[in-house]
Protein backbone atom coordinates (compact mmCIF):
# COMPACT_ATOMS: atom_id res chain seq x y z
CA UNK A 1 0.00 0.00 0.00
CA UNK A 2 1.38 3.28 -1.14
CA UNK A 3 1.54 6.19 1.88
CA UNK A 4 2.50 9.70 0.93
CA UNK A 5 2.41 13.07 2.51
CA UNK A 6 -0.94 15.18 2.13
CA UNK A 7 -1.49 18.41 2.90
CA UNK A 8 -4.66 20.29 4.02
CA UNK A 9 -4.81 24.05 4.38
CA UNK A 10 -7.14 24.30 7.49
CA UNK A 11 -9.06 27.72 7.58
CA UNK A 12 -8.32 27.62 11.73
CA UNK A 13 -5.30 25.59 11.85
CA UNK A 14 -3.49 26.48 9.28
CA UNK A 15 -1.32 23.60 7.09
CA UNK A 16 -1.73 20.38 8.30
CA UNK A 17 0.33 17.10 7.37
CA UNK A 18 -1.28 14.09 7.21
CA UNK A 19 -0.63 10.51 5.35
CA UNK A 20 -2.30 9.39 2.72
CA UNK A 21 -3.62 6.14 1.87
CA UNK A 22 -4.88 5.02 -1.69
CA UNK A 23 -8.36 6.60 -1.41
CA UNK A 24 -8.12 7.94 2.29
CA UNK A 25 -6.13 10.70 4.69
CA UNK A 26 -5.45 10.15 7.90
CA UNK A 27 -4.29 12.88 10.92
CA UNK A 28 -3.04 11.00 13.51
CA UNK A 29 -2.67 12.51 17.21
CA UNK A 30 -4.15 15.86 16.96
CA UNK A 31 -4.09 16.92 20.22
CA UNK A 32 -8.17 18.82 21.23
CA UNK A 33 -7.47 19.41 24.96
CA UNK A 34 -4.93 20.65 27.44
CA UNK A 35 -4.26 19.46 31.10
CA UNK A 36 -2.59 21.70 33.51
CA UNK A 37 -2.43 18.71 36.14
CA UNK A 38 -3.25 14.58 35.69
CA UNK A 39 -6.39 15.20 37.76
CA UNK A 40 -7.77 18.52 36.14
CA UNK A 41 -10.29 19.38 33.86
CA UNK A 42 -9.70 19.47 30.54
CA UNK A 43 -9.41 22.97 28.31
CA UNK A 44 -10.68 22.51 25.09
CA UNK A 45 -7.39 23.68 22.87
CA UNK A 46 -7.17 26.31 20.30
CA UNK A 47 -3.92 26.27 17.72
CA UNK A 48 -3.38 29.10 15.86
CA UNK A 49 -1.86 29.38 12.65
CA UNK A 50 1.84 28.76 12.70
CA UNK A 51 4.16 25.91 11.88
CA UNK A 52 2.40 23.30 10.26
CA UNK A 53 0.81 20.85 12.48
CA UNK A 54 2.48 17.58 11.87
CA UNK A 55 -0.23 14.84 11.88
CA UNK A 56 1.70 11.91 10.93
CA UNK A 57 2.05 10.16 13.80
CA UNK A 58 0.07 8.45 16.73
CA UNK A 59 -0.45 10.02 19.94
CA UNK A 60 0.48 8.94 23.19
CA UNK A 61 -2.86 6.65 25.28
CA UNK A 62 -3.46 7.42 28.56
CA UNK A 63 -1.36 5.44 30.93
CA UNK A 64 -3.28 1.88 31.56
CA UNK A 65 -1.85 -1.59 32.20
CA UNK A 66 0.39 -3.00 29.22
CA UNK A 67 -1.35 -5.96 28.42
CA UNK A 68 -4.39 -3.73 27.63
CA UNK A 69 -4.53 -4.90 24.03
CA UNK A 70 -3.66 -8.16 24.34
CA UNK A 71 -6.48 -8.87 26.73
CA UNK A 72 -8.78 -7.43 23.79
CA UNK A 73 -7.47 -9.53 21.14
CA UNK A 74 -7.92 -12.87 23.95
CA UNK A 75 -11.94 -11.08 24.02
CA UNK A 76 -12.32 -11.35 20.14
CA UNK A 77 -10.12 -14.53 20.04
CA UNK A 78 -7.91 -13.13 17.11
CA UNK A 79 -5.06 -10.76 17.11
CA UNK A 80 -4.09 -8.15 14.73
CA UNK A 81 -0.43 -6.43 14.22
CA UNK A 82 0.10 -3.51 16.19
CA UNK A 83 1.99 -0.59 16.54
CA UNK A 84 4.14 0.79 19.67
CA UNK A 85 1.92 3.09 21.39
CA UNK A 86 3.50 5.46 24.01
CA UNK A 87 1.63 6.26 27.00
CA UNK A 88 1.15 10.63 28.78
CA UNK A 89 -0.47 11.47 31.78
CA UNK A 90 -0.75 14.82 30.47
CA UNK A 91 -0.44 14.15 26.66
CA UNK A 92 -3.23 12.17 25.47
CA UNK A 93 -6.20 14.23 24.86
CA UNK A 94 -5.53 13.36 20.88
CA UNK A 95 -7.74 12.29 18.03
CA UNK A 96 -6.98 10.51 14.98
CA UNK A 97 -8.91 12.00 11.46
CA UNK A 98 -9.86 9.32 8.55
CA UNK A 99 -10.85 11.03 5.66
CA UNK A 100 -11.53 10.83 1.68
CA UNK A 101 -9.17 12.49 -0.10
CA UNK A 102 -10.79 14.83 -2.68
CA UNK A 103 -13.85 14.56 -1.40
CA UNK A 104 -16.55 17.26 -1.24
CA UNK A 105 -17.13 19.03 2.06
CA UNK A 106 -20.20 18.62 5.05
CA UNK A 107 -19.44 14.87 4.70
CA UNK A 108 -21.32 13.23 7.70
CA UNK A 109 -18.69 12.62 10.85
CA UNK A 110 -18.82 9.09 12.95
CA UNK A 111 -16.96 9.26 16.50
CA UNK A 112 -15.54 5.97 17.87
CA UNK A 113 -15.09 6.07 21.68
CA UNK A 114 -13.31 2.80 22.49
CA UNK A 115 -14.45 0.82 25.64
CA UNK A 116 -12.51 -1.35 27.96
CA UNK A 117 -14.60 -1.16 30.86
CA UNK A 118 -12.92 2.48 31.38
CA UNK A 119 -9.39 1.05 32.32
CA UNK A 120 -7.67 0.06 28.52
CA UNK A 121 -7.70 1.42 25.28
CA UNK A 122 -6.37 3.80 22.50
CA UNK A 123 -7.64 5.20 19.77
CA UNK A 124 -4.68 3.45 17.64
CA UNK A 125 -5.57 -0.07 18.40
CA UNK A 126 -5.97 -1.50 15.09
CA UNK A 127 -9.20 -3.25 15.45
CA UNK A 128 -10.61 0.35 15.66
CA UNK A 129 -8.69 1.98 12.51
CA UNK A 130 -11.39 4.02 10.47
CA UNK A 131 -9.89 3.30 6.89
CA UNK A 132 -11.23 0.40 5.52
CA UNK A 133 -14.87 1.35 6.85
CA UNK A 134 -14.13 5.00 5.17
CA UNK A 135 -13.06 3.43 2.09
CA UNK A 136 -16.22 1.33 2.04
CA UNK A 137 -18.30 4.41 2.38
CA UNK A 138 -16.68 5.76 -0.75
CA UNK A 139 -17.40 2.63 -2.68
CA UNK A 140 -20.73 3.43 -1.39
CA UNK A 141 -21.22 6.91 -2.94
CA UNK A 142 -22.01 7.79 0.85
CA UNK A 143 -18.44 9.24 2.06
CA UNK A 144 -18.29 9.65 5.88
CA UNK A 145 -15.37 10.92 8.01
CA UNK A 146 -14.14 8.54 10.92
CA UNK A 147 -12.27 9.86 14.08
CA UNK A 148 -11.10 7.68 16.82
CA UNK A 149 -10.68 9.82 20.30
CA UNK A 150 -8.26 8.81 23.63
CA UNK A 151 -9.50 9.69 27.19
CA UNK A 152 -8.12 9.43 30.89
CA UNK A 153 -8.34 5.79 31.81
CA UNK A 154 -8.37 4.45 35.07
CA UNK A 155 -7.27 6.44 37.63
CA UNK A 156 -6.43 9.04 35.35
CA UNK A 157 -10.11 9.24 34.77
CA UNK A 158 -11.51 9.10 37.69
CA UNK A 159 -9.58 9.25 40.96
CA UNK A 160 -11.43 12.25 42.35
CA UNK A 161 -11.81 13.52 46.41
CA UNK A 162 -12.70 16.73 48.06
CA UNK A 163 -9.08 17.49 48.89
CA UNK A 164 -8.35 17.02 45.43
CA UNK A 165 -10.66 19.49 44.36
CA UNK A 166 -9.18 21.91 46.43
CA UNK A 167 -6.14 21.27 44.72
CA UNK A 168 -7.54 21.43 41.15
CA UNK A 169 -9.21 17.54 40.33
CA UNK A 170 -12.26 17.41 39.12
CA UNK A 171 -15.05 14.46 39.22
CA UNK A 172 -15.46 12.45 35.83
CA UNK A 173 -12.28 13.07 33.55
CA UNK A 174 -12.81 10.81 31.61
CA UNK A 175 -16.42 11.66 30.44
CA UNK A 176 -14.87 15.43 30.70
CA UNK A 177 -12.32 14.54 27.95
CA UNK A 178 -14.69 12.42 25.68
CA UNK A 179 -17.13 16.15 25.78
CA UNK A 180 -14.27 18.13 24.95
CA UNK A 181 -13.38 15.89 22.68
CA UNK A 182 -17.13 16.40 20.58
CA UNK A 183 -16.67 20.05 21.43
CA UNK A 184 -13.25 20.53 19.07
CA UNK A 185 -14.60 18.20 16.50
CA UNK A 186 -18.06 20.98 16.53
CA UNK A 187 -15.07 23.56 16.19
CA UNK A 188 -12.76 22.21 13.70
CA UNK A 189 -14.02 19.02 11.69
CA UNK A 190 -15.61 21.46 8.88
CA UNK A 191 -11.86 22.57 7.90
CA UNK A 192 -10.89 18.60 7.36
CA UNK A 193 -14.17 18.18 5.32
CA UNK A 194 -16.68 17.26 8.06
CA UNK A 195 -20.40 18.84 8.90
CA UNK A 196 -20.60 19.72 12.90
CA UNK A 197 -24.17 19.63 12.77
CA UNK A 198 -24.36 15.76 11.32
CA UNK A 199 -22.10 13.65 14.13
CA UNK A 200 -22.58 9.77 14.78
CA UNK A 201 -21.23 9.13 18.15
CA UNK A 202 -20.50 5.09 18.27
CA UNK A 203 -19.45 3.58 20.99
CA UNK A 204 -18.66 -0.21 22.35
CA UNK A 205 -18.63 -2.07 25.84
CA UNK A 206 -17.92 1.26 28.47
CA UNK A 207 -21.39 3.42 28.27
CA UNK A 208 -19.93 6.52 27.98
CA UNK A 209 -22.31 7.39 25.18
CA UNK A 210 -25.82 6.87 26.90
CA UNK A 211 -23.92 8.76 29.73
CA UNK A 212 -23.68 11.86 27.38
CA UNK A 213 -27.51 11.80 27.05
CA UNK A 214 -27.63 13.59 30.26
CA UNK A 215 -26.36 16.65 28.93
CA UNK A 216 -28.05 19.64 28.35
CA UNK A 217 -25.34 20.84 26.21
CA UNK A 218 -25.98 19.00 22.70
CA UNK A 219 -23.02 16.93 21.84
CA UNK A 220 -23.72 15.06 18.70
CA UNK A 221 -26.77 13.92 16.84
CA UNK A 222 -27.04 10.22 16.44
CA UNK A 223 -26.05 7.71 19.04
CA UNK A 224 -24.94 4.42 18.33
CA UNK A 225 -24.47 1.94 21.11
CA UNK A 226 -23.10 -1.18 20.66
CA UNK A 227 -22.62 -4.10 23.36
CA UNK A 228 -23.19 -1.71 26.56
CA UNK A 229 -25.30 0.79 27.87
CA UNK A 230 -25.22 2.68 31.54
CA UNK A 231 -27.31 0.11 32.80
CA UNK A 232 -24.28 -2.17 32.41
CA UNK A 233 -22.00 -0.05 34.65
CA UNK A 234 -24.14 2.26 36.46
CA UNK A 235 -22.44 5.45 38.02
CA UNK A 236 -21.61 5.41 41.44
CA UNK A 237 -22.78 6.49 44.37
CA UNK A 238 -20.43 10.14 44.73
CA UNK A 239 -18.96 8.06 48.24
CA UNK A 240 -17.24 6.11 45.95
CA UNK A 241 -14.59 8.93 45.43
CA UNK A 242 -13.76 9.01 48.55
CA UNK A 243 -13.66 5.57 49.52
CA UNK A 244 -11.20 5.40 46.69
CA UNK A 245 -8.61 8.58 47.57
CA UNK A 246 -8.13 7.26 50.80
CA UNK A 247 -7.59 3.50 49.44
CA UNK A 248 -4.91 4.86 46.81
CA UNK A 249 -3.28 6.73 49.00
CA UNK A 250 -2.70 4.01 51.59
CA UNK A 251 -1.46 1.79 48.78
CA UNK A 252 1.28 4.50 47.45
CA UNK A 253 2.06 5.25 51.39
CA UNK A 254 0.94 8.70 51.10
CA UNK A 255 -1.71 8.91 53.93
CA UNK A 256 0.60 10.31 56.26
CA UNK A 257 1.39 13.47 54.28
CA UNK A 258 -0.05 16.60 55.01
CA UNK A 259 -3.11 16.72 52.38
CA UNK A 260 -0.81 19.43 50.02
CA UNK A 261 1.72 17.17 49.94
CA UNK A 262 -0.07 13.90 49.34
CA UNK A 263 -1.48 15.89 46.07
CA UNK A 264 1.95 16.71 44.92
CA UNK A 265 2.92 13.69 45.69
CA UNK A 266 -0.14 12.03 43.34
CA UNK A 267 0.59 14.73 40.33
CA UNK A 268 4.54 14.63 40.34
CA UNK A 269 4.59 10.40 40.88
CA UNK A 270 5.49 8.31 37.62
CA UNK A 271 2.70 7.29 36.17
CA UNK A 272 4.01 3.72 35.94
CA UNK A 273 4.36 3.87 40.11
CA UNK A 274 0.87 4.46 40.41
CA UNK A 275 -0.47 1.47 37.95
CA UNK A 276 2.02 -0.74 39.38
CA UNK A 277 0.65 -0.42 42.95
CA UNK A 278 -2.39 -0.12 42.65
CA UNK A 279 -4.58 -3.60 41.99
CA UNK A 280 -7.69 -4.95 40.04
CA UNK A 281 -11.22 -4.13 41.16
CA UNK A 282 -10.39 -0.45 42.15
CA UNK A 283 -13.79 0.90 40.96
CA UNK A 284 -12.13 3.62 38.58
CA UNK A 285 -15.97 4.34 37.15
CA UNK A 286 -18.22 7.19 36.93
CA UNK A 287 -19.80 8.41 39.52
CA UNK A 288 -23.33 9.96 40.11
CA UNK A 289 -23.53 14.03 40.76
CA UNK A 290 -20.84 16.36 39.79
CA UNK A 291 -21.15 19.24 37.29
CA UNK A 292 -22.05 16.37 35.06
CA UNK A 293 -24.93 15.68 36.90
CA UNK A 294 -25.44 12.34 36.36
CA UNK A 295 -27.64 10.26 38.05
CA UNK A 296 -27.54 6.76 39.67
CA UNK A 297 -29.51 4.62 36.39
CA UNK A 298 -32.21 2.04 36.73
CA UNK A 299 -34.27 0.27 34.10
CA UNK A 300 -37.66 2.66 35.19
CA UNK A 301 -35.20 6.18 34.62
CA UNK A 302 -33.88 4.67 31.12
CA UNK A 303 -37.11 4.39 29.73
CA UNK A 304 -36.32 8.15 28.87
CA UNK A 305 -39.45 9.98 30.19
CA UNK A 306 -39.38 11.97 33.01
CA UNK A 307 -37.65 11.59 35.66
CA UNK A 308 -39.00 13.69 39.04
CA UNK A 309 -40.12 15.38 36.66
CA UNK A 310 -37.22 16.31 34.45
CA UNK A 311 -37.29 15.31 30.89
CA UNK A 312 -34.39 13.51 29.64
CA UNK A 313 -32.13 16.20 28.43
CA UNK A 314 -30.36 13.84 25.70
CA UNK A 315 -34.03 13.50 24.02
CA UNK A 316 -33.75 17.01 22.61
CA UNK A 317 -30.91 17.07 20.66
CA UNK A 318 -30.08 13.23 19.67
CA UNK A 319 -32.38 12.85 16.73
CA UNK A 320 -31.66 8.77 16.48
CA UNK A 321 -30.13 5.77 17.92
CA UNK A 322 -29.32 2.21 17.05
CA UNK A 323 -28.72 -0.07 19.86
CA UNK A 324 -28.01 -3.73 19.76
CA UNK A 325 -25.86 -6.53 21.34
CA UNK A 326 -23.80 -9.68 20.47
CA UNK A 327 -25.95 -12.74 21.51
CA UNK A 328 -23.60 -13.58 24.41
CA UNK A 329 -21.88 -9.95 25.10
CA UNK A 330 -22.56 -11.55 28.61
CA UNK A 331 -18.94 -13.35 28.16
CA UNK A 332 -17.35 -9.97 29.22
CA UNK A 333 -18.55 -10.64 32.38
CA UNK A 334 -16.61 -13.90 33.04
CA UNK A 335 -13.67 -11.99 31.65
CA UNK A 336 -14.78 -9.24 34.59
CA UNK A 337 -14.70 -12.11 37.21
CA UNK A 338 -12.14 -14.07 36.09
CA UNK A 339 -12.28 -17.53 35.68
CA UNK A 340 -14.67 -19.13 37.78
CA UNK A 341 -14.25 -19.87 41.52
CA UNK A 342 -14.73 -22.67 43.78
CA UNK A 343 -18.52 -23.25 44.60
CA UNK A 344 -19.67 -20.06 42.12
CA UNK A 345 -23.05 -21.49 41.49
CA UNK A 346 -23.58 -21.62 45.61
CA UNK A 347 -22.38 -18.13 45.95
CA UNK A 348 -24.71 -17.02 43.10
CA UNK A 349 -27.73 -18.51 44.85
CA UNK A 350 -26.85 -17.64 48.22
CA UNK A 351 -26.33 -13.41 47.02
CA UNK A 352 -29.40 -13.63 44.78
CA UNK A 353 -31.48 -15.31 48.50
CA UNK A 354 -29.99 -12.44 50.31
CA UNK A 355 -30.93 -9.92 48.01
CA UNK A 356 -33.54 -11.11 46.37
CA UNK A 357 -35.15 -12.90 49.17
CA UNK A 358 -36.32 -16.36 48.92
CA UNK A 359 -39.04 -16.46 46.69
CA UNK A 360 -37.71 -14.34 44.02
CA UNK A 361 -34.18 -15.53 44.31
CA UNK A 362 -36.41 -19.38 43.16
CA UNK A 363 -38.09 -17.72 40.26
CA UNK A 364 -34.86 -16.74 38.33
CA UNK A 365 -33.08 -20.11 39.29
CA UNK A 366 -35.93 -21.86 38.23
CA UNK A 367 -36.51 -19.56 34.49
CA UNK A 368 -32.66 -20.10 34.21
CA UNK A 369 -31.87 -23.76 34.88
CA UNK A 370 -30.02 -22.50 38.10
CA UNK A 371 -31.40 -25.93 39.83
CA UNK A 372 -30.40 -28.60 41.59
CA UNK A 373 -30.26 -31.56 38.69
CA UNK A 374 -28.29 -29.17 36.51
CA UNK A 375 -24.56 -30.08 36.40
CA UNK A 376 -22.04 -27.39 37.75
CA UNK A 377 -21.20 -26.15 34.05
CA UNK A 378 -24.67 -26.33 33.21
CA UNK A 379 -25.49 -23.81 36.57
CA UNK A 380 -22.38 -21.66 35.85
CA UNK A 381 -23.73 -21.27 31.71
CA UNK A 382 -26.91 -20.45 32.97
CA UNK A 383 -25.77 -17.79 35.18
CA UNK A 384 -23.71 -16.32 32.43
CA UNK A 385 -26.91 -16.35 30.25
CA UNK A 386 -28.87 -14.68 32.43
CA UNK A 387 -26.25 -11.96 33.47
CA UNK A 388 -26.24 -11.76 29.17
CA UNK A 389 -29.80 -11.02 29.41
CA UNK A 390 -30.26 -8.66 32.07
CA UNK A 391 -27.10 -6.19 31.24
CA UNK A 392 -27.12 -6.49 27.89
CA UNK A 393 -30.26 -7.42 26.04
CA UNK A 394 -33.09 -5.85 28.13
CA UNK A 395 -31.55 -2.34 27.99
CA UNK A 396 -31.58 -2.98 24.32
CA UNK A 397 -34.83 -2.92 24.12
CA UNK A 398 -35.75 -0.72 26.94
CA UNK A 399 -33.86 2.13 25.03
CA UNK A 400 -36.00 1.56 22.28
CA UNK A 401 -38.84 0.95 24.23
CA UNK A 402 -38.52 4.24 25.46
CA UNK A 403 -37.01 6.41 22.65
CA UNK A 404 -39.50 8.75 21.53
CA UNK A 405 -37.68 9.64 17.97
CA UNK A 406 -36.29 6.82 15.59
CA UNK A 407 -34.80 3.59 17.06
CA UNK A 408 -32.95 0.64 15.36
CA UNK A 409 -32.35 -2.07 17.21
CA UNK A 410 -30.11 -4.54 15.84
CA UNK A 411 -28.99 -8.69 16.80
CA UNK A 412 -25.72 -9.68 16.11
CA UNK A 413 -25.23 -13.99 16.06
CA UNK A 414 -22.70 -14.05 13.93
CA UNK A 415 -20.47 -17.55 15.60
CA UNK A 416 -17.42 -16.71 16.36
CA UNK A 417 -15.30 -19.39 14.38
CA UNK A 418 -11.74 -18.38 16.21
CA UNK A 419 -10.22 -20.58 18.39
CA UNK A 420 -11.02 -19.94 22.51
CA UNK A 421 -13.67 -20.05 24.97
CA UNK A 422 -16.27 -19.09 22.81
CA UNK A 423 -15.59 -20.46 19.64
CA UNK A 424 -19.41 -21.07 18.18
CA UNK A 425 -20.82 -18.35 20.08
CA UNK A 426 -21.45 -14.29 19.34
CA UNK A 427 -19.03 -13.03 21.96
CA UNK A 428 -18.81 -10.01 23.26
CA UNK A 429 -16.67 -7.38 21.24
CA UNK A 430 -17.34 -9.43 17.94
CA UNK A 431 -19.64 -7.17 16.28
CA UNK A 432 -17.43 -4.29 16.80
CA UNK A 433 -14.19 -6.34 14.88
CA UNK A 434 -16.59 -6.97 12.18
CA UNK A 435 -17.66 -2.96 11.83
CA UNK A 436 -14.58 -1.94 11.17
CA UNK A 437 -13.95 -4.61 7.94
CA UNK A 438 -10.23 -4.65 9.82
CA UNK A 439 -10.52 -8.89 10.34
CA UNK A 440 -11.79 -9.54 6.44
CA UNK A 441 -8.91 -11.59 5.56
CA UNK A 442 -9.71 -13.96 8.44
CA UNK A 443 -13.52 -13.89 7.78
CA UNK A 444 -14.83 -17.05 5.55
CA UNK A 445 -17.19 -15.32 2.09
CA UNK A 446 -20.32 -15.51 3.95
CA UNK A 447 -18.88 -13.70 7.63
CA UNK A 448 -17.50 -11.18 5.21
CA UNK A 449 -21.01 -10.30 3.60
CA UNK A 450 -22.36 -9.83 7.69
CA UNK A 451 -19.07 -7.42 8.34
CA UNK A 452 -20.09 -5.64 4.86
CA UNK A 453 -23.67 -5.43 5.56
CA UNK A 454 -23.08 -4.07 8.76
CA UNK A 455 -20.48 -1.54 7.89
CA UNK A 456 -22.94 -0.38 5.15
CA UNK A 457 -26.22 -0.36 7.45
CA UNK A 458 -23.81 2.49 9.93
CA UNK A 459 -22.65 4.42 6.72
CA UNK A 460 -26.22 4.51 5.90
CA UNK A 461 -27.46 5.59 9.37
CA UNK A 462 -24.78 8.47 9.51
CA UNK A 463 -25.87 9.58 6.23
CA UNK A 464 -29.58 10.25 7.85
CA UNK A 465 -31.17 7.34 5.66
CA UNK A 466 -32.93 4.33 7.71
CA UNK A 467 -30.82 1.41 7.72
CA UNK A 468 -34.08 -0.65 7.87
CA UNK A 469 -37.27 -0.41 9.82
CA UNK A 470 -37.41 1.75 12.73
CA UNK A 471 -38.56 0.10 15.84
CA UNK A 472 -41.99 1.07 16.94
CA UNK A 473 -43.53 -0.07 20.24
CA UNK A 474 -46.88 1.27 20.43
CA UNK A 475 -47.48 0.49 16.81
CA UNK A 476 -46.25 -2.91 17.54
CA UNK A 477 -43.79 -2.86 15.17
CA UNK A 478 -41.00 -4.53 16.45
CA UNK A 479 -38.27 -4.42 13.74
CA UNK A 480 -34.92 -5.26 14.80
CA UNK A 481 -31.58 -6.38 12.16
CA UNK A 482 -30.23 -9.71 12.89
CA UNK A 483 -26.46 -10.22 11.63
CA UNK A 484 -25.38 -13.45 11.06
CA UNK A 485 -27.05 -17.20 11.95
CA UNK A 486 -25.89 -20.22 13.09
CA UNK A 487 -26.66 -21.45 9.73
CA UNK A 488 -24.38 -19.52 7.78
CA UNK A 489 -26.23 -20.32 4.66
CA UNK A 490 -28.57 -17.47 5.82
CA UNK A 491 -25.44 -15.04 6.82
CA UNK A 492 -26.65 -11.96 4.46
CA UNK A 493 -28.41 -10.04 7.03
CA UNK A 494 -32.48 -9.90 7.44
CA UNK A 495 -35.23 -7.68 8.93
CA UNK A 496 -37.66 -9.73 11.32
CA UNK A 497 -40.39 -8.87 13.55
CA UNK A 498 -39.80 -10.01 17.12
CA UNK A 499 -40.80 -11.63 18.86
CA UNK A 500 -42.85 -14.17 16.68
CA UNK A 501 -43.17 -17.62 15.05
CA UNK A 502 -39.62 -18.73 13.36
CA UNK A 503 -37.94 -16.02 15.51
CA UNK A 504 -34.58 -14.94 13.87
CA UNK A 505 -33.16 -12.90 16.78
CA UNK A 506 -32.12 -16.14 18.90
CA UNK A 507 -32.70 -14.10 22.44
CA UNK A 508 -34.32 -15.56 25.33
CA UNK A 509 -37.64 -13.78 26.27
CA UNK A 510 -37.18 -15.28 29.91
CA UNK A 511 -35.75 -12.09 31.40
CA UNK A 512 -39.27 -10.26 30.19
CA UNK A 513 -41.18 -12.92 31.87
CA UNK A 514 -39.58 -13.14 34.73
CA UNK A 515 -40.02 -8.93 34.73
CA UNK A 516 -43.89 -9.24 35.55
CA UNK A 517 -42.65 -10.44 38.57
CA UNK A 518 -39.53 -9.15 39.54
CA UNK A 519 -38.24 -5.75 38.69
CA UNK A 520 -35.58 -5.33 35.80
CA UNK A 521 -33.82 -2.64 38.08
CA UNK A 522 -33.90 -5.09 41.08
CA UNK A 523 -32.63 -8.13 39.01
CA UNK A 524 -30.28 -5.90 37.66
CA UNK A 525 -29.32 -4.40 41.22
CA UNK A 526 -28.63 -8.11 42.47
CA UNK A 527 -26.28 -9.03 39.66
CA UNK A 528 -24.21 -5.57 40.77
CA UNK A 529 -24.17 -7.05 44.67
CA UNK A 530 -23.21 -10.80 43.60
CA UNK A 531 -20.50 -9.37 41.17
CA UNK A 532 -19.03 -6.84 43.72
CA UNK A 533 -18.79 -10.17 46.03
CA UNK A 534 -21.93 -9.63 48.30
Amino acid sequence: MTINEHFLDHPLLGKVRGQQHDQTVQFLGVKYASLAGRFSPPVLYNRSKGETLDATKIGPASPSPSDGIENEFALIQQALPYPQIEQSDLDCLNLNITAPINASYNLPVVVFVHGGGFMIGSNAWPQYNFRRLVNLSIKEGSPIIGININYRLGAFGFLYSEELAKFGGSQNNALHDQRTALLWIQKYIAGFGGDPTNVTFVGESAVSGTLHLHSKLPLFNRLVSMGGTNLLMKPLPESVNEQNYEKVLHLLNLYHLPAQDRVKALHDMPAENILAALPPGLPFLPTSGGDLDLPVNNFEETYLGESQGIMHPGKSWCKEIMIGDCQMDGSILLALMGPPKPALVQRFKDSFERFLGSRDALSVFEAYGITEAASEEEAEMAIWQFGNDICFLAPVLVYAHGWDQNAYIYFFNEPNTWEGQWKGHANHLLDVAYLFQNYNESLTDDQRVTANTFGKDLIQFANQRSPWPVFNFAAKELNAKVYGAKDLQQAAARVEIIPGPNNRSERRQTIFQLSLLIPLTRMSDALASFMNGN
